[in-house]
């Protein structure tokens, strides 16, 4: 299987699709709108899995290298808006990603809440 990654890159030259292989450890039953690690040149960043597809056209594949959250934090009405908002308004795909998301769960500040 195939995912079809936005990655956390805020750039023209960048706002498109990579696709990574879903390894099958990883395998999950909900991975579209799922926030994942992918390496991306010499980095390592976070990406927003926004489809599947069970083959790609691109020769050499990188595999994702895990999902940073437990379940989906992108519904999939979300994502038919960022493609809707991304052609009218001429948006970068990242850029409207990131509305869906609170600042401090993409910044890793977002920490468990303990009932006492």
């Amino acid at each position: 299987m195939i995912a079809e990654v936005i990655v956390e890159v805020s750039s023209s030259n960048v706002d498109k699709v990579f696709d990574y292989i879903i390894p099958k450890e990883l395998k999950r039953d909900e991975i579209v709108g799922s926030r994942v690690l992918v390496p991306f040149g010499v980095r390592h960043i976070e990406g927003y899995v926004i489809g599947v597809k069970e083959s790609s056209n691109v020769e050499k594949l990188k595999s994702i290298e895990e999902f940073i959250d437990e379940k989906p934090v992108i519904l999939k009405e979300m994502l038919k808006l960022m493609a809707n908002m991304c052609e009218k308004y001429n948006l970068k795909k990242v850029d409207v990603l990131r509305l869906f998301i609170p600042a401090e769960m993409r910044n890793g500040k977002v920490k468990p809440l303990f009932e006492t």
